[in-house]
């Protein structure tokens, strides 16, 4: 009595099958982008106008279609992880809105990569990578959607990267294989230095 109210939990989707996962919100509030396999067996992604009722399909690939992130800088432009072909790998669609089915590959054969995040400039693109999902070491990649290059931040083992508001800093979980843990840490994106990673919550 006398504290904060909590602020009201709206439900947003409403399959009475399958699982929904992943819901990321377009910039203006108004729209939200989910995996979801409530219509077949596997995860596609799905359009939802938020108070709207009838969700729009927008990718249709072979397997599984997760992890969606709309760049911040350009709304239409989509990002999200597909294991189509039996490799994870990350995807573009430059106009989600008008052109869903345009989709494009942003990484090569040979690995598994999942869970892209967006520069707030929406210039770059981080992502975890790694030749075995079983028990391969992770690293982190980040593309250059300008110059189409590709940095490796390896020996970070990182995975569920995010990249902070202002852009200097990417966030992410780290596993410590000997004492079989997670731990929280943070990578400084210092220009014209060596990669600086260090740990958050142990």
């Amino acid at each position: 009595e006398g504290g904060e109210s909590e602020p009201p939990v709206t439900q947003v989707t409403y399959g009475r099958s399958g699982q929904d996962r992943d819901p990321e919100l377009s910039p203006d509030g108004k729209t939200l982008i989910y995996a979801s396999s409530a219509y077949g067996e596997d995860f596609d992604l799905y359009a939802k106008p938020v108070g709207g009722n009838a969700p729009v399909r927008l990718t249709r690939l072979e397997g599984h279609e997760r992890f969606p992130k709309i760049n911040p800088a350009l709304p239409r432009m989509l990002a999200f992880s597909a294991d189509s072909g039996g490799e994870w790998k990350i995807c573009l669609i430059e106009d989600w809105i008008q052109h869903p089915e345009k989709v494009i590959s942003l990484t090569d054969p040979g690995s598994h990569n999942l869970h892209p995040s967006w520069s707030p400039d929406g210039r770059l693109l981080v992502y975890a990578s790694t030749q075995d999902l079983g028990s391969g070491d992770w690293v982190l990649k980040i593309r250059d959607l300008a110059t189409g290059k590709t940095q490796v931040l390896e020996d970070i083992d990182g995975f569920l990267p995010e990249w902070s508001p202002k852009g200097n800093r990417i966030v992410f979980p780290r596993m410590r294989h000997r004492e079989g843990w997670f731990e929280l840490a943070a990578w400084l994106t210092a220009r014209g230095g060596p990669p600086d990673a260090w740990a958050l919550v142990r």
